[in-house]
């Protein structure tokens, strides 16, 4: 396994999924009934294709096969997934702007072929 470097930022939300995908032991409840999420999310919806959601659905069943294998995850939401996906395109997009903090798409991308083609390249 090769050591990635070490980013406050990315150590930051993955420890925070980590805490979320662990179950809590029964000793530790003090309140009856469902114990509260130690992330605040928000609902919202999404509209996906068939593809997308088979997608979605075998990524989260990979990491949860992947994750669970090294006994420390305990579950995987597709909220955690979408979470990951999104960063990551923040991220390339952050790293792709002359702005620094800035996230926006470089000039020449004016469709969506143009961003999948971008991608493609990372």
């Amino acid at each position: 396994m090769s050591k990635a470097k070490s980013n406050p930022i990315t150590d930051t939300w993955a420890e925070l999924y980590n805490l979320e995908s662990h179950k809590i032991p029964v000793k530790q409840r003090v309140k009856v009934g469902r114990p509260a999420r130690p992330i605040k999310r928000t609902r919202v919806t999404v509209e996906l294709t068939d593809e997308e959601l088979m997608t979605l659905v075998q990524i989260q069943n990979a990491l949860k096969i992947n994750l669970s294998k090294a006994g420390a995850l305990t579950t995987v939401s597709r909220g955690q997934v979408t979470g990951l996906g999104l960063r990551l395109l923040k991220t390339y997009l952050l790293t792709a702007t002359p702005t620094p903090g800035e996230v926006r798409l470089p000039e020449h991308i004016t469709d969506w072929k143009g961003l999948a083609d971008l991608l493609k390249k990372v």
